[in-house]
């Protein structure tokens, strides 16, 4: 078997060098992040869209956007 041809373009390709565009949050904000979310124990389900807001409060990202309806539903 051979492989296509764009693998081997990717494969010859030069690595993208990495660039840290994470906003950096406070210390103390990750420490009681950690501390609030650490007792939940296994509610994953329960909790994940909260867990998800709060992170992205913390990690100063915005809000994911709600889904969209398409021509499939």
């Amino acid at each position: 078997m051979t492989c296509p041809e764009w693998c081997c373009t990717l494969a010859k390709a030069r690595p993208i060098p990495y660039q840290n565009t994470m906003p950096e949050a406070a210390p103390d904000e990750i420490d009681d992040f950690i501390a609030r979310w650490s007792s939940s124990g296994g509610r994953e389900r329960a909790n994940y869209a909260l867990f998800l807001t709060e992170l992205c409060d913390v990690l100063d990202l915005p809000h994911p956007e709600p889904a969209q309806a398409d021509a499939y539903c």
